[in-house]
């Protein structure tokens, strides 16, 4: 429901029709989309008519297209079961001052794994696109690589953008995707 790419205000350059080039350009920590507006809009003829254009540019943080929000009532968020492919796990969270984002892992039948229960992990603050998830006592689901987990995420005035585990060895890299198939 929210506009991705505003038009400029009043008479500005982009006030008018917005065309964003073929395709956005991945940074480490940016996405950035560069497009051309006028001060026309769309109509019969508007090429025609006198007008300004100009080359804009805009950014956001990796994956944050879209969030799930958690309010001053803190809010839970269940993964479907799946392969853990390593214990590497990141949350891509913007936490504000007096929230945080915490994690619980459990096996497919949603029991607990012994030492990664949501009272165990770290609370992730602040704002990061891969901040690692850690639990008191270790930061590590060795045990559970390969087979099928749940992770119940928690979190108090956060905005959630996605939750993901890399391969052993594997930097994290938001812009190359393996989907996991059904």
């Amino acid at each position: 429901g929210q506009t991705f790419l505003p038009h400029g205000g009043g008479k500005d350059w982009d006030c008018g029709n917005l065309q964003c080039a073929s395709q956005p350009v991945f940074l480490d920590d940016e996405i950035r989309f560069y497009y051309m507006g006028t001060t026309m809009r769309h109509k019969v003829h508007w090429e025609l008519d006198p007008q300004r254009a100009g080359l804009g540019m805009a950014s956001l943080k990796p994956d944050r297209f879209i969030a799930l929000a958690a309010g001053r009532t803190p809010a839970e968020l269940l993964t479907v079961s799946f392969g853990l492919p390593s214990s590497n796990l990141f949350l891509n969270a913007r936490v504000a001052r007096d929230g945080w984002v915490k994690v619980a892992a459990l096996d497919a039948a949603m029991k607990p794994l012994p030492g990664f229960e949501t009272e165990r992990c770290t609370p992730m603050t602040g704002d990061s696109t891969s901040a690692p998830v850690r639990w008191a006592g270790g930061d590590l689901l060795r045990a559970a690589e390969g087979k099928p987990v749940r992770l119940r995420v928690t979190a108090r005035n956060a905005r959630l953008y996605s939750i993901f585990a890399t391969g052993p060895e594997e930097k994290p890299v938001y812009h190359v995707f393996n989907a996991v198939r059904p």
